[in-house]
């Protein structure tokens, strides 16, 4: 597993809203997507690059790149559609995933 952030921050607060955004969400094989994601939107940051190379131990693990310069963001992204058992470390097999609601 390799992660490496580096992020240098402006002062002041955000201002304005998403002026732009696309999405290209494209299944390769059985339980991987890749997807492209471009915006621009106001950020926290003048310079935002991450990379995230680990595949397992997380839902919807893969390896992932993300740089945001100023309003401009791409993010890169090869993904698992599967959620991640973290009592047995593993994924969740069909049909063993329940989602409980809290009661009322």
């Amino acid at each position: 597993m390799f992660r490496f952030s580096f992020c240098l921050f402006r002062f002041g607060k955000d201002i304005g809203e998403t002026r732009w955004d696309y999405c290209l969400d494209k299944r390769v094989i059985e339980n991987k997507s890749f997807e492209l994601q471009a915006s621009l939107f106001p950020a926290h940051a003048v310079l935002d690059f991450q990379v995230d190379l680990h595949w397992w131990g997380g839902d919807h693990a893969g390896p992932e790149i993300i740089l945001h310069l100023m309003w401009f963001y791409l993010g890169i992204k090869l993904y698992d559609h599967r959620h991640w058992n973290y009592e047995e470390g593993r994924w969740y097999r069909d049909g063993e995933e329940t989602w409980m609601l809290p009661d009322d």
